[in-house]
């Protein structure tokens, strides 16, 4: 082997040595935040678990909402919550381009 190409192969492997531990780095961050997006995913599933057993399917497609009466429809909010952020879209996408 010739003098130049002994360089290369130290210096490949002093980079290798050198990006292993970021490398690691960001592997550990990345599993963490996926074991924290199924958490959430779990908090979020269980409690609604809860609020669809003790209402029904009236809390997504109910459109009276009475604490009074015991009555919860949340579909106005919804379907007021999809038409604003279809609004915020047709502004803010012709604004972007």
């Amino acid at each position: 082997m010739s003098q130049r190409n002994i360089q290369k192969t130290i210096l490949h492997i002093f980079s290798r040595i050198k990006d292993q531990p970021i490398e690691l780095v960001l592997f550990l961050c990345a599993s963490f935040s996926i074991v924290i997006l199924f958490l959430m995913l779990f908090f979020v599933a269980s409690e609604g678990a809860l609020a669809f057993s003790k209402f029904g399917l009236d809390l997504v497609i109910g459109q009276v909402w009475d604490t009074n009466a015991g009555l919860y429809g949340a579909f106005p909010l919804i379907f007021s919550s999809v038409m604003v952020s279809t609004g915020a879209l047709a502004i803010a996408i012709p604004l972007g381009l």
